[in-house]
Protein backbone atom coordinates (compact mmCIF):
# COMPACT_ATOMS: atom_id res chain seq x y z
CA UNK A 1 0.00 0.00 0.00
CA UNK A 2 0.82 3.67 -0.02
CA UNK A 3 -0.69 6.15 2.60
CA UNK A 4 -0.15 9.64 3.33
CA UNK A 5 0.44 9.31 6.74
CA UNK A 6 0.31 5.78 8.34
CA UNK A 7 0.00 4.83 12.17
CA UNK A 8 0.33 1.52 12.93
CA UNK A 9 1.33 -0.74 15.85
CA UNK A 10 3.28 -3.76 15.70
CA UNK A 11 4.80 -4.20 18.64
CA UNK A 12 2.47 -5.43 21.94
CA UNK A 13 1.92 -2.38 24.06
CA UNK A 14 0.03 0.54 24.42
CA UNK A 15 0.60 3.87 22.23
CA UNK A 16 -1.39 7.08 23.16
CA UNK A 17 -1.99 10.54 22.52
CA UNK A 18 -1.62 10.98 18.78
CA UNK A 19 -2.43 13.94 16.42
CA UNK A 20 -2.55 14.75 13.34
CA UNK A 21 -3.89 18.54 12.27
CA UNK A 22 -4.22 20.42 9.60
CA UNK A 23 -2.25 18.77 7.08
CA UNK A 24 -3.00 18.43 3.23
CA UNK A 25 -2.72 14.93 1.81
CA UNK A 26 -3.49 14.80 -1.90
CA UNK A 27 -2.87 12.41 -5.12
CA UNK A 28 -1.66 9.10 -3.09
CA UNK A 29 -1.93 6.39 -5.82
CA UNK A 30 -0.40 3.05 -5.46
CA UNK A 31 0.20 2.20 -9.67
CA UNK A 32 1.87 4.50 -12.00
CA UNK A 33 -0.61 7.26 -14.14
CA UNK A 34 -2.46 4.72 -17.40
CA UNK A 35 -2.84 1.56 -14.78
CA UNK A 36 -6.58 0.48 -15.21
CA UNK A 37 -8.29 -2.19 -12.69
CA UNK A 38 -9.58 -5.18 -13.37
CA UNK A 39 -13.22 -4.34 -13.59
CA UNK A 40 -14.29 -7.72 -11.57
CA UNK A 41 -12.20 -5.96 -8.44
CA UNK A 42 -15.01 -3.59 -7.46
CA UNK A 43 -17.57 -6.17 -7.00
CA UNK A 44 -14.75 -7.21 -3.80
CA UNK A 45 -15.47 -6.85 -0.30
CA UNK A 46 -12.94 -3.68 -0.21
CA UNK A 47 -10.11 -5.00 -3.41
CA UNK A 48 -6.50 -5.52 -2.71
CA UNK A 49 -4.07 -3.45 -1.20
CA UNK A 50 -2.24 -1.79 -3.97
CA UNK A 51 -4.29 1.48 -3.43
CA UNK A 52 -3.18 5.24 -2.29
CA UNK A 53 -4.85 5.86 1.12
CA UNK A 54 -5.10 8.97 3.00
CA UNK A 55 -4.51 8.06 6.62
CA UNK A 56 -4.71 4.39 7.86
CA UNK A 57 -3.91 3.70 11.61
CA UNK A 58 -3.19 -0.21 12.03
CA UNK A 59 -3.23 -2.11 14.95
CA UNK A 60 -1.90 -5.86 14.27
CA UNK A 61 -2.74 -7.87 17.01
CA UNK A 62 -4.91 -7.91 19.94
CA UNK A 63 -1.82 -6.77 22.08
CA UNK A 64 -1.42 -3.66 20.63
CA UNK A 65 -3.47 -0.96 21.75
CA UNK A 66 -3.87 3.07 20.40
CA UNK A 67 -6.16 5.21 22.36
CA UNK A 68 -6.23 9.03 22.31
CA UNK A 69 -5.87 9.41 18.76
CA UNK A 70 -6.92 13.14 17.22
CA UNK A 71 -7.21 13.71 13.52
CA UNK A 72 -8.67 17.22 12.68
CA UNK A 73 -8.62 19.83 10.07
CA UNK A 74 -7.09 17.94 7.14
CA UNK A 75 -8.01 18.03 4.28
CA UNK A 76 -8.24 14.44 2.17
CA UNK A 77 -8.53 14.20 -1.92
CA UNK A 78 -7.43 12.51 -4.72
CA UNK A 79 -6.53 9.01 -3.31
CA UNK A 80 -7.14 5.96 -4.87
CA UNK A 81 -8.93 3.82 -2.22
CA UNK A 82 -10.27 5.62 1.56
CA UNK A 83 -9.40 8.87 2.76
CA UNK A 84 -9.37 7.97 5.83
CA UNK A 85 -9.59 4.18 7.56
CA UNK A 86 -8.75 2.68 10.73
CA UNK A 87 -8.34 -0.86 11.11
CA UNK A 88 -8.08 -2.61 14.47
CA UNK A 89 -8.92 -5.87 16.38
CA UNK A 90 -11.57 -5.92 19.19
CA UNK A 91 -11.77 -2.59 19.93
CA UNK A 92 -7.78 -1.90 19.99
CA UNK A 93 -8.05 1.44 18.35
CA UNK A 94 -10.12 3.64 21.14
CA UNK A 95 -10.66 7.24 22.55
CA UNK A 96 -11.46 9.00 18.70
CA UNK A 97 -11.92 12.21 17.65
CA UNK A 98 -12.15 12.76 13.95
CA UNK A 99 -13.32 16.49 13.02
CA UNK A 100 -13.34 19.26 10.89
CA UNK A 101 -12.24 17.46 7.85
CA UNK A 102 -12.56 17.86 4.18
CA UNK A 103 -12.58 14.53 2.30
CA UNK A 104 -12.83 14.14 -1.42
CA UNK A 105 -12.78 12.66 -4.61
CA UNK A 106 -11.23 9.26 -2.76
CA UNK A 107 -11.49 6.22 -4.85
CA UNK A 108 -13.42 4.27 -1.92
CA UNK A 109 -14.84 5.65 0.77
CA UNK A 110 -14.42 8.52 2.50
CA UNK A 111 -13.93 7.63 6.17
CA UNK A 112 -14.06 3.86 7.46
CA UNK A 113 -13.23 2.45 10.41
CA UNK A 114 -13.17 -1.19 11.73
CA UNK A 115 -12.50 -2.83 15.26
CA UNK A 116 -12.87 0.35 16.86
CA UNK A 117 -14.49 1.80 20.02
CA UNK A 118 -15.10 4.95 22.19
CA UNK A 119 -15.79 7.34 18.70
CA UNK A 120 -16.86 10.90 18.08
CA UNK A 121 -17.00 11.88 14.48
CA UNK A 122 -18.57 15.23 13.29
CA UNK A 123 -18.07 18.52 11.85
CA UNK A 124 -16.33 16.69 8.45
CA UNK A 125 -17.64 17.08 4.79
CA UNK A 126 -17.42 14.02 2.37
CA UNK A 127 -17.90 14.63 -1.10
CA UNK A 128 -17.22 12.54 -3.97
CA UNK A 129 -16.46 9.41 -2.14
CA UNK A 130 -16.05 6.23 -4.84
CA UNK A 131 -15.39 8.60 -7.27
CA UNK A 132 -14.28 6.75 -10.85
CA UNK A 133 -12.44 9.31 -12.19
CA UNK A 134 -9.31 7.60 -12.64
CA UNK A 135 -8.39 3.76 -13.54
CA UNK A 136 -6.32 3.19 -10.52
CA UNK A 137 -8.95 3.98 -8.41
CA UNK A 138 -11.78 1.24 -6.36
CA UNK A 139 -14.84 3.60 -7.71
CA UNK A 140 -16.68 2.53 -5.17
CA UNK A 141 -17.35 4.28 -1.46
CA UNK A 142 -19.65 5.31 1.27
CA UNK A 143 -19.22 8.41 2.45
CA UNK A 144 -19.01 7.03 6.01
CA UNK A 145 -19.07 3.33 7.26
CA UNK A 146 -17.93 0.96 9.98
CA UNK A 147 -17.63 -2.63 10.40
CA UNK A 148 -17.38 -4.27 13.77
CA UNK A 149 -17.21 -1.45 15.84
CA UNK A 150 -18.98 0.40 19.00
CA UNK A 151 -19.82 3.27 21.01
CA UNK A 152 -19.74 5.85 17.91
CA UNK A 153 -21.34 9.37 17.46
CA UNK A 154 -21.54 10.92 14.32
CA UNK A 155 -22.87 13.84 14.01
CA UNK A 156 -22.67 17.60 12.12
CA UNK A 157 -21.43 16.11 8.87
CA UNK A 158 -22.32 16.23 5.45
CA UNK A 159 -21.75 13.19 3.19
CA UNK A 160 -22.27 14.31 -0.69
CA UNK A 161 -22.84 12.52 -4.16
CA UNK A 162 -21.32 8.98 -3.25
CA UNK A 163 -20.74 6.48 -5.87
CA UNK A 164 -20.77 2.90 -6.53
CA UNK A 165 -22.03 -0.01 -8.20
CA UNK A 166 -22.21 -1.76 -4.23
CA UNK A 167 -23.00 0.10 -1.13
CA UNK A 168 -22.08 3.55 -1.51
CA UNK A 169 -24.36 5.03 1.00
CA UNK A 170 -24.02 8.60 2.38
CA UNK A 171 -23.37 6.86 5.99
CA UNK A 172 -23.83 3.58 6.47
CA UNK A 173 -23.71 1.03 9.68
CA UNK A 174 -22.17 -2.57 8.54
CA UNK A 175 -22.14 -5.89 10.27
CA UNK A 176 -21.16 -6.50 13.89
CA UNK A 177 -21.54 -3.21 15.39
CA UNK A 178 -22.95 -1.68 18.85
CA UNK A 179 -24.57 2.12 19.79
CA UNK A 180 -23.61 3.62 16.67
CA UNK A 181 -26.06 6.66 16.22
CA UNK A 182 -26.03 9.49 13.59
CA UNK A 183 -27.96 12.33 13.81
CA UNK A 184 -27.79 16.10 12.66
CA UNK A 185 -26.14 14.77 9.63
CA UNK A 186 -26.91 16.75 5.58
CA UNK A 187 -26.97 13.27 3.03
CA UNK A 188 -27.61 14.03 -0.64
CA UNK A 189 -27.23 12.30 -4.04
CA UNK A 190 -25.96 9.26 -2.53
CA UNK A 191 -26.00 6.49 -4.90
CA UNK A 192 -26.47 3.94 -2.72
CA UNK A 193 -28.97 5.64 -0.01
CA UNK A 194 -29.54 7.11 2.99
CA UNK A 195 -30.02 4.33 5.77
CA UNK A 196 -28.40 0.95 5.69
CA UNK A 197 -27.83 -0.96 8.47
CA UNK A 198 -26.87 -4.78 8.45
CA UNK A 199 -26.96 -7.95 10.19
CA UNK A 200 -26.12 -8.32 13.68
CA UNK A 201 -26.35 -5.00 14.57
CA UNK A 202 -27.65 -4.00 18.13
CA UNK A 203 -29.14 -0.69 19.35
CA UNK A 204 -27.86 1.53 16.69
CA UNK A 205 -30.40 5.04 14.84
CA UNK A 206 -30.48 7.41 12.20
CA UNK A 207 -32.30 10.17 14.02
CA UNK A 208 -32.58 14.29 13.24
CA UNK A 209 -30.59 14.02 9.87
CA UNK A 210 -31.65 15.38 6.47
CA UNK A 211 -31.52 13.01 3.37
CA UNK A 212 -31.85 14.64 -0.37
CA UNK A 213 -32.66 12.56 -3.60
CA UNK A 214 -29.93 9.42 -1.94
CA UNK A 215 -30.63 6.04 -3.15
CA UNK A 216 -30.88 6.88 -6.93
CA UNK A 217 -28.81 3.83 -8.48
CA UNK A 218 -30.76 1.02 -10.20
CA UNK A 219 -29.66 -2.45 -10.31
CA UNK A 220 -28.32 -3.48 -13.76
CA UNK A 221 -27.92 0.01 -14.89
CA UNK A 222 -23.90 1.28 -15.33
CA UNK A 223 -23.11 -1.97 -13.73
CA UNK A 224 -24.50 -1.78 -10.07
CA UNK A 225 -25.66 -4.68 -8.68
CA UNK A 226 -27.62 -3.33 -5.40
CA UNK A 227 -30.34 -1.29 -5.70
CA UNK A 228 -30.24 2.28 -3.70
CA UNK A 229 -32.41 2.50 -1.51
CA UNK A 230 -34.12 5.11 0.81
CA UNK A 231 -34.69 2.73 3.62
CA UNK A 232 -32.63 -0.63 4.21
CA UNK A 233 -32.16 -3.15 7.33
CA UNK A 234 -30.72 -6.04 6.43
CA UNK A 235 -29.64 -9.49 8.15
CA UNK A 236 -26.73 -9.92 5.97
CA UNK A 237 -23.61 -10.67 8.22
CA UNK A 238 -20.76 -12.30 5.48
CA UNK A 239 -21.24 -14.44 2.37
CA UNK A 240 -22.49 -17.94 3.42
CA UNK A 241 -22.93 -16.82 6.93
CA UNK A 242 -26.57 -17.54 8.71
CA UNK A 243 -28.23 -13.88 8.36
CA UNK A 244 -29.76 -12.37 11.60
CA UNK A 245 -30.37 -9.05 12.62
CA UNK A 246 -30.40 -5.93 13.05
CA UNK A 247 -31.69 -5.66 16.27
CA UNK A 248 -33.29 -2.24 18.21
CA UNK A 249 -32.90 -0.20 15.29
CA UNK A 250 -33.97 3.09 16.01
CA UNK A 251 -34.81 5.83 13.03
CA UNK A 252 -36.76 8.77 13.80
CA UNK A 253 -37.38 12.85 13.40
CA UNK A 254 -35.26 12.58 9.48
CA UNK A 255 -36.17 14.53 7.11
CA UNK A 256 -36.22 12.83 3.67
CA UNK A 257 -36.68 14.07 0.31
CA UNK A 258 -36.94 11.96 -3.03
CA UNK A 259 -37.66 14.27 -6.18
CA UNK A 260 -39.63 12.83 -9.03
CA UNK A 261 -36.24 11.69 -10.77
CA UNK A 262 -35.73 9.18 -7.85
CA UNK A 263 -37.33 5.99 -7.69
CA UNK A 264 -37.87 5.50 -3.52
CA UNK A 265 -37.08 2.12 -2.50
CA UNK A 266 -37.36 0.19 0.75
CA UNK A 267 -36.17 -3.34 1.78
CA UNK A 268 -36.79 -5.00 5.35
CA UNK A 269 -35.18 -8.31 5.66
CA UNK A 270 -37.57 -10.85 7.84
CA UNK A 271 -34.27 -11.43 9.98
CA UNK A 272 -34.67 -8.29 11.73
CA UNK A 273 -35.57 -8.34 15.41
CA UNK A 274 -36.82 -4.54 16.82
CA UNK A 275 -37.24 -1.51 14.48
CA UNK A 276 -38.98 1.94 15.25
CA UNK A 277 -39.57 4.51 12.79
CA UNK A 278 -41.75 7.43 14.13
CA UNK A 279 -41.71 10.94 13.16
CA UNK A 280 -40.38 11.33 10.05
CA UNK A 281 -40.92 13.16 7.22
CA UNK A 282 -41.07 11.15 4.22
CA UNK A 283 -41.40 14.20 1.40
CA UNK A 284 -41.38 11.51 -1.58
CA UNK A 285 -42.78 12.92 -4.79
CA UNK A 286 -43.47 9.40 -5.88
CA UNK A 287 -44.06 5.86 -4.12
CA UNK A 288 -41.90 4.09 -2.04
CA UNK A 289 -41.07 0.04 -3.63
CA UNK A 290 -40.02 -2.59 -2.51
CA UNK A 291 -37.22 -4.24 -3.44
CA UNK A 292 -35.92 -7.70 -2.40
CA UNK A 293 -32.53 -7.62 -0.65
CA UNK A 294 -30.15 -8.19 -3.04
CA UNK A 295 -26.76 -8.78 -1.19
CA UNK A 296 -25.81 -12.49 -2.53
CA UNK A 297 -29.28 -13.94 -1.08
CA UNK A 298 -32.23 -12.08 -1.71
CA UNK A 299 -35.35 -12.45 1.06
CA UNK A 300 -37.80 -14.87 0.02
CA UNK A 301 -40.82 -12.83 -1.48
CA UNK A 302 -43.98 -13.03 0.67
CA UNK A 303 -42.19 -14.39 4.06
CA UNK A 304 -41.90 -10.84 4.95
CA UNK A 305 -42.96 -11.32 8.56
CA UNK A 306 -40.86 -9.02 10.77
CA UNK A 307 -40.64 -9.37 14.79
CA UNK A 308 -41.59 -6.21 16.36
CA UNK A 309 -41.48 -3.34 13.38
CA UNK A 310 -43.33 -0.03 14.61
CA UNK A 311 -43.92 2.74 11.66
CA UNK A 312 -46.06 5.08 12.73
CA UNK A 313 -46.81 8.83 13.42
CA UNK A 314 -44.56 9.67 9.81
CA UNK A 315 -45.52 12.98 7.91
CA UNK A 316 -45.77 11.61 4.20
CA UNK A 317 -46.64 13.98 0.95
CA UNK A 318 -49.35 11.81 0.00
CA UNK A 319 -51.07 8.76 1.08
CA UNK A 320 -49.97 5.56 -0.01
CA UNK A 321 -46.31 6.12 -0.07
CA UNK A 322 -45.35 3.06 1.64
CA UNK A 323 -46.13 -0.31 0.08
CA UNK A 324 -48.88 -1.93 2.46
CA UNK A 325 -46.28 -4.30 3.90
CA UNK A 326 -45.28 -1.18 5.60
CA UNK A 327 -48.11 0.87 6.37
CA UNK A 328 -47.77 3.30 9.02
CA UNK A 329 -49.95 2.67 11.81
CA UNK A 330 -51.04 6.64 12.17
CA UNK A 331 -50.04 8.54 9.71
CA UNK A 332 -50.12 12.27 8.89
CA UNK A 333 -50.23 13.51 5.27
CA UNK A 334 -50.02 16.62 4.18
CA UNK A 335 -46.95 19.24 3.07
CA UNK A 336 -44.24 20.45 5.53
CA UNK A 337 -43.67 24.04 3.83
CA UNK A 338 -40.19 23.45 3.15
CA UNK A 339 -38.71 26.71 1.74
CA UNK A 340 -37.16 24.66 -1.56
CA UNK A 341 -37.85 21.20 -1.56
CA UNK A 342 -35.23 19.74 -3.90
CA UNK A 343 -32.43 22.15 -2.51
CA UNK A 344 -29.08 20.94 -2.01
CA UNK A 345 -28.67 22.73 1.79
CA UNK A 346 -30.15 22.07 5.14
CA UNK A 347 -31.91 25.51 5.32
CA UNK A 348 -33.75 24.32 1.68
CA UNK A 349 -35.49 21.91 4.34
CA UNK A 350 -36.66 24.53 7.44
CA UNK A 351 -40.83 23.81 7.46
CA UNK A 352 -43.21 26.59 7.84
CA UNK A 353 -46.69 24.50 8.88
CA UNK A 354 -46.05 24.24 12.64
CA UNK A 355 -49.66 22.45 12.74
CA UNK A 356 -48.15 19.68 10.93
CA UNK A 357 -44.25 19.48 12.79
CA UNK A 358 -45.64 19.85 16.02
CA UNK A 359 -47.13 16.75 16.06
CA UNK A 360 -44.74 14.49 17.30
CA UNK A 361 -44.62 12.18 19.93
CA UNK A 362 -42.21 10.82 22.53
CA UNK A 363 -39.47 8.01 21.19
CA UNK A 364 -39.97 5.10 23.71
CA UNK A 365 -37.78 2.13 23.85
CA UNK A 366 -38.95 -0.80 21.90
CA UNK A 367 -40.46 -4.03 23.48
CA UNK A 368 -37.88 -6.17 25.23
CA UNK A 369 -35.31 -3.67 24.58
CA UNK A 370 -33.81 -3.30 28.16
CA UNK A 371 -31.10 -0.69 26.69
CA UNK A 372 -32.57 2.19 24.33
CA UNK A 373 -29.90 3.89 22.96
CA UNK A 374 -26.21 4.60 24.77
CA UNK A 375 -26.89 8.42 24.03
CA UNK A 376 -30.31 8.72 25.10
CA UNK A 377 -33.66 8.33 22.83
CA UNK A 378 -34.30 12.17 24.10
CA UNK A 379 -33.30 14.86 21.99
CA UNK A 380 -33.29 18.63 23.46
CA UNK A 381 -32.43 20.12 20.07
CA UNK A 382 -33.22 20.17 16.46
CA UNK A 383 -30.97 20.13 13.55
CA UNK A 384 -30.06 23.75 13.81
CA UNK A 385 -29.63 23.60 17.63
CA UNK A 386 -33.06 25.15 18.39
CA UNK A 387 -34.34 23.89 21.14
CA UNK A 388 -37.49 20.89 21.48
CA UNK A 389 -39.38 21.84 24.01
CA UNK A 390 -42.58 19.40 22.99
CA UNK A 391 -42.13 16.65 20.50
CA UNK A 392 -41.48 17.15 16.65
CA UNK A 393 -41.25 15.39 13.66
CA UNK A 394 -38.87 15.73 11.27
CA UNK A 395 -35.19 16.75 11.82
CA UNK A 396 -36.27 20.52 12.04
CA UNK A 397 -38.46 22.47 14.48
CA UNK A 398 -40.99 24.68 12.15
CA UNK A 399 -40.42 28.86 12.33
Amino acid sequence: MRCGIRIEATVPGNYSDIEVSNVDIMDIFYEDKGFVRDPKEVRSANGTQTYGWGVRVITSSENCVISGIKINGCKISNVSHTGLKMTGKYGTIKDIEVSDNTVTNTGGPGIQMSGVKDVYIHHNKVDHSGCPDDGRKWGRGSGFWCWGASDILIEYNSFTNANGPADSAGAHIDFNCRDVVLQYNFSANNAGGFIEILGNNHNCSYRYNISVDDGWRVKGENKAFQEGKTLWLSGFVGKDNERNGPYNSYIYNNTIYVSEEVQSKIAFENTLAGALVVNNIFYIKGDAQIVQGDQYRPEVEGESVIDNLVIKNNLFLHADIFPNEYKDLSPIIGDPGFSEPGGLTPESYIPSDKTLISSGIPIERLNGDTKGLSYGLEVSKDFFGNPIETPIIGAINAR
